[in-house]
């Protein structure tokens, strides 16, 4: 960042009652970049989909997802980084 610059960030949390396994597997496929220490997310579409089926009752197909608002929940943070 340049001196003087500032800039927003919006962050979304997620919390589940059970493991993220599925979404822990897809994500171990790429190790963190050494430069920012953060790990590079190769295959959005599949990491949403396998989020999606971690947070679901364990429903045989993908066609649809349910979703117990009972086992997860979201927080959104957004604030300056200067």
């Amino acid at each position: 960042a340049m001196p003087g610059t500032a800039s927003w960030v919006e962050s979304h949390i997620i919390f589940n009652t059970r493991p993220f396994d599925r979404c822990r597997a897809v994500l171990s496929k790429n190790p963190p970049s050494l430069a920012t220490g953060f790990r590079p997310v190769a295959q959005p579409l599949k990491l949403a989909q396998t989020l999606l089926q971690d947070l679901s009752t364990d429903t045989p197909t993908t066609d649809y997802y349910a979703l117990h608002h009972d086992r997860w929940a979201t927080v959104s943070l957004r604030y300056e980084v200067v």
